[in-house]
């Protein structure tokens, strides 16, 4: 089961890593990295953990981002998806068909050494015609584009947590 800090989830106005504190902007999406096992104890995700996609669809950009890479995926009829801070499958170039569950990439080391290693999932419905390169910018600036809670496609249950020790 995943397993959020308060920060992690979309829409949050706080940062959940080092001195925490407000963000700049509301999260444009969920940040995936601890988890509970089945004994009931919260781990975090292994660096080199390989990412699934998580719907069908064709990668239509590929961007390096502040803590890895970023791939940004069409999924029909009118979704794009965005897995951030990552490691891209050498497989994965723009213009692939994936199938779902096909590896995207893995989670990868942090850049930056104040922000833990994890995964950030966006997800927006797409209105109209995407003749525009995605990238994070974007993402979040474009009209054509609506970003919304990516949780009830990925998730069906998950706990908040008020704090972990890193």
């Amino acid at each position: 089961m995943w397993t959020f800090l308060p920060g992690m989830l979309f829409e949050s106005e706080r940062k959940w890593w080092n001195k925490k504190g407000n963000r700049e902007a509301p999260h444009e999406g969920v940040d995936l990295l601890l988890y509970k096992t089945k004994r009931g104890l919260i781990e975090r995700v292994e660096v080199g953990t390989l990412i699934p996609a998580l719907f069908s669809g064709e990668v239509v950009s590929i961007v390096e981002d502040y803590l890895g890479s970023s791939i940004f995926v069409f999924s029909p009829p009118n979704f794009i998806w965005a897995y951030g801070h990552i490691e891209i499958n050498g497989e994965v170039k723009k213009g692939k068909k994936l199938e779902r569950g096909e590896p995207v990439g893995k989670f990868a080391p942090s850049k930056k050494g104040n922000v833990p290693a994890h995964m950030h999932v966006s997800l927006a419905v797409l209105l109209g015609n995407c003749s525009f390169t995605l990238s994070w910018s974007t993402i979040v600036k474009e009209r054509r584009l609506k970003l919304i809670d990516p949780m009830p496609y990925i998730a069906l249950e998950y706990e908040l947590i008020e704090t972990f020790d890193f």
